[in-house]
């Protein structure tokens, strides 16, 4: 059964992989969309996470009576769980209609003043990631709306570098937001989810201004290299953490000096164990403990409500499985990845598998489809880009904190980049979303005209 489980994994894996490479090369999903994001996770959180598992027979803290028969379970619901969130996806008319609903800024930013405006989000979103966010049970979410506003500020130094990536005068200014980014994000922060969101919203901003437009082969060919390049900071990251500390950014920026990149991206090839612990609640719900039933969607909910206005809050199944498994040695705090999966499992799967391969097809495909109805819009765009690394974290869990954190951190972004759009706007500068700018990448055709369709009429191949 460990080879079959493998095989199924792995099978799903390259299925995923290629899915989105060839949706990618014919126009039908961006190769830079939330969904692949998603979707990235899942492979290395879930997919290749359980295969390590079944190659190494290493399942982490977590013990297992069956890995094997165990290990097919968890097979055969990933297989299904991405069945459904795929057709769910295709089928968005529904979202779409939604999408066009959205209340969204309309403005023209030159490079002057879009620079400018990442130079005032840095700065509030400093003040409110490192100095509001002590004040008491408001410090939290205020904390999040930070997050967004640091991370949309690489967004739009991303946005205005892309076609201008030989300008150095460019180069001066964005470069710098960048580094300020990134230092503000590691600040007194052990999670990498803060670092890959700036990371990612940097390169969202880019990928939408410039990389997107140049071609299928090409633009999929910086795809690969710009995830290669985001994977080096990344794995020095994972590296020099220890415990689970928490330090400045000066301390970090020592540490990185000494950082084995090839540890830390060994760190990362496991997945974090997180493959075993799904497995684990699937083994142990309903077998040992009671379903949780939807709990995972009722935290999502409550997740608001500081826990000292809320004494029966739900705990955490990421944190509570600790407890259950009985492990000892450990902080207080500290938490395990349940994966996705283990989410469902515990959740009741016959319940929470399909309601939520729902959920999250319709989401992303909601968001996805706002992206692509705004393209060349930074005032739209770059929002989403924010929460991408809490994105990717959503399929290692805990799930419902990290889709409350990518709520949370997009509203702040879309707020403040909507009001200064509409400010703008009172001021004569106003986005035409039907007038074709053409740049010296632009052949007046792009991944908006085709995207999501079945059949592309056109597909890039065909066009170059």
């Amino acid at each position: 059964m460990e080879l079959g489980a493998t095989v199924l994994l792995s099978l799903l894996t390259l299925w995923l992989l290629a899915q989105m490479g060839w949706e990618g090369l014919r126009g039908v999903v961006d190769y830079f969309s939330l969904r692949n994001i998603f979707l990235l996770g899942f492979i290395v959180f879930q997919l290749t996470s359980g295969i390590y598992a079944l190659t190494t027979k290493s399942t982490g803290p977590m013990t297992l009576q069956d890995l094997g028969g165990t290990a097919l379970t968890f097979s055969w619901m990933s297989f299904l769980f991405l069945l459904i969130l795929l057709m769910s996806y295709k089928r968005h008319k529904f979202v779409t209609s939604m999408a066009r609903f959205v209340p969204l800024g309309q403005a023209v930013s030159g490079v002057t003043s879009l620079l400018t405006l990442a130079v005032v989000f840095l700065v509030v979103g400093i003040l409110f990631r490192h100095v509001l966010v002590f004040i008491p049970q408001l410090g939290v979410l205020l904390g999040l709306f930070g997050t967004g506003m640091i991370a949309v500020a690489a967004g739009m130094a991303g946005w205005v570098w892309g076609p201008r990536l030989l300008n150095p005068f460019i180069g001066l200014v964005a470069g710098p937001i960048l580094i300020a980014a990134v230092l503000a994000a590691m600040h007194h922060v052990f999670g990498r989810r803060e670092l890959l969101g700036v990371i990612f919203c940097f390169g969202w901003g880019m990928w939408h201004s410039h990389f997107k437009h140049l071609g299928p082969k090409r633009a999929g060919m910086w795809i690969i290299i710009g995830g290669l390049v985001a994977l080096m900071p990344l794995a020095a990251f994972t590296a020099i953490r220890v415990g689970n500390d928490k330090v400045g950014a000066g301390e970090y920026a020592q540490r990185l000096q000494g950082a084995s990149i090839t540890a830390g991206i060994g760190r990362l090839a496991n997945g974090q164990d997180v493959g075993a612990c799904a497995m684990w609640l699937i083994e142990n719900y309903p077998e040992n403990f009671d379903y949780r039933t939807l709990a995972t969607a009722r935290y999502f909910l409550t997740n608001w409500i500081p826990r000292a206005w809320y004494p029966n809050k739900l705990e955490a199944i990421g944190r509570l499985m600790v407890e259950q498994a009985r492990l000892r040695g450990h902080a207080d705090n500290w938490s395990l990845g349940p994966g996705i999966i283990g989410h469902i499992a515990s959740d009741n799967p016959w319940i929470a598998l399909p309601l939520y391969a729902v959920f999250f097809g319709l989401f992303l495909r909601f968001v996805d489809e706002i992206v692509r109805l705004h393209a060349g819009n930074p005032f739209v765009i770059l929002p989403f880009g924010v929460a991408l690394g809490n994105v990717l974290g959503i399929p290692r869990g805990e799930t419902s904190l990290f889709l409350f954190q990518v709520c949370t951190s997009i509203f702040a972004a879309w707020f403040g980049m909507y009001l200064c759009a509409k400010v703008m706007a009172l001021f004569g500068y106003r986005f035409d979303q039907g007038e074709q700018v053409e740049t010296e990448w632009d052949d007046g055709w792009d991944y908006s005209d085709e995207y999501g369709a079945e059949e592309p009429a056109e597909t890039y191949s065909d066009r170059y």
